[in-house]
């Protein structure tokens, strides 16, 4: 256990030079006291801020996910610091796509970061248990189990889901240690794909997996690496609706296959569907790639696809195509027949009737997920689009 305050901030920059871990260490209002030296420096009240309103139990380990990004809390006293904070963490590895206006603590920096300090920003990986149990005993000297550590987890599963239920769902699935979803292998599969290499998209998407032959799964797994060939599918119709494909052509081709996963009985016939539907997905790019579509307007629907979870704005879209926002609306309705807006909405309420007949989320968890205003909203945008309520959707979408 750690006996004085200079022991504990001595251990900060090892915590993040070994682990890639930030750790900041709060008084008893959660100002910050001390904070990991090679991370953006954040406001003195930044964890006012970000945890205003939220359901933080700060009597024990708690977890939060905010913007792409996961904290874990629990109390520590010691001098005048009363809690400790791991994080945070963003969920997926930042790319050149992602902007840093989508990661709620960047607001609260002191300064303007680099890029190369945006692009560097420390990512969860998959022993991100591990090292969370690693830093809480060593700075509590208190023995935990990871049973423990993960009950904790779970115990904040409800909130969690209400605040943030995607991020909350990606960080669960880097805990599963037999189908560990790789950034760098997903990337790789999605450029070989939009490449028109389906061949070597399937041998990436197999180390990916990590399947071995003659593997036996439990219930539980065969559902986890039927959860990670869905999540595999939605991240391919986002990649070649970006690419110029019909919105309708890439769902529809979208949802034979999640039906097909749904029913597959082993993992072989998982990654035999997933092979084919990296196949069928290659060729549905390969005919519109050579339709006349200004390579600005691809850029626009590409950060939009990459960003679908995320508040969409034109001066973001700008900033991508270094197009004035005016000039840039005007041109885009007048070569694709909808406005950026109409596009945007089009793009939400087709994720929004894939999580409802695919996930078990409430039609106001999903409003949250897609970033909609309010219910209401969700409500008004979803109906002028398909002629009907996401309510009537969901009755009928069997």
């Amino acid at each position: 256990m750690i006996q004085t305050k200079k022991e504990l901030i001595l251990l900060l920059p090892q915590f993040y030079d070994t682990l890639h871990l930030p750790v900041f260490l709060l008084d008893k209002n959660l100002l910050i006291q001390h904070q990991t030296s090679a991370f953006p420096s954040l406001k003195i009240d930044a964890f006012q801020k970000i945890l205003f309103d939220k359901h933080i139990d700060k009597s024990k380990i708690s977890f939060y996910f905010s913007y792409n990004t996961v904290y874990m809390f629990f109390p520590f006293k010691l001098e005048n610091i009363c809690y400790v904070c791991l994080g945070p963490l963003v969920i997926k590895k930042v790319t050149a796509h992602d902007s840093p206006n989508n990661y709620d603590f960047l607001k609260q920096c002191m300064q303007t970061i680099s890029s190369d300090t945006f692009l560097g920003l420390p990512s969860v990986s998959q022993n991100i248990s591990n090292i969370y149990h690693l830093v809480y005993t060593v700075i509590t000297g208190n023995v935990i189990s990871k049973e423990e550590l993960k009950e904790s987890f779970h115990k904040s599963e409800s909130h969690l889901k209400m605040d943030n239920a995607l991020q909350y769902e990606s960080f669960s699935v880097r805990e599963n240690p037999l189908h560990s979803y790789s950034y760098q292998y997903e990337e790789k599969i999605l450029k070989y794909i939009l490449n028109g290499n389906s061949t070597m998209a399937r041998v990436v998407l197999k180390d990916l997996l990590q399947i071995k032959d003659g593997i036996e799964l439990s219930t539980n797994h065969l559902q986890s690496a039927k959860y990670k060939a869905v999540s595999a599918v939605t991240v391919f119709t986002r990649t070649v609706i970006s690419a110029n494909v019909s919105i309708a052509k890439a769902y529809a081709l979208s949802d034979v296959y999640i039906k097909l996963i749904d029913h597959c009985e082993d993992l072989h016939q998982i990654l035999k569907t997933i092979n084919d539907a990296i196949t069928d997905f290659t060729k549905l790019v390969q005919q519109y790639k050579y339709l006349d579509t200004p390579p600005w307007i691809k850029k626009i629907k590409e950060y939009i696809s990459h960003n679908l979870h995320q508040d969409i704005t034109l001066s973001q879209l700008s900033e991508v195509t270094g197009m004035n926002p005016s000039y840039m609306s005007a041109q885009f309705k007048k070569i694709t027949s909808q406005t950026i807006k109409e596009y945007i909405h089009t793009l939400k309420v087709q994720e929004a009737q894939y999580l409802i007949k695919n996930t078990n989320y409430t039609l106001s968890e999903i409003a949250i997920i897609l970033n909609f205003s309010s219910q209401s909203h969700f409500n008004s945008i979803f109906k002028r689009i398909t002629n009907q309520s996401p309510m009537q959707f969901k009755k009928n979408k069997n």
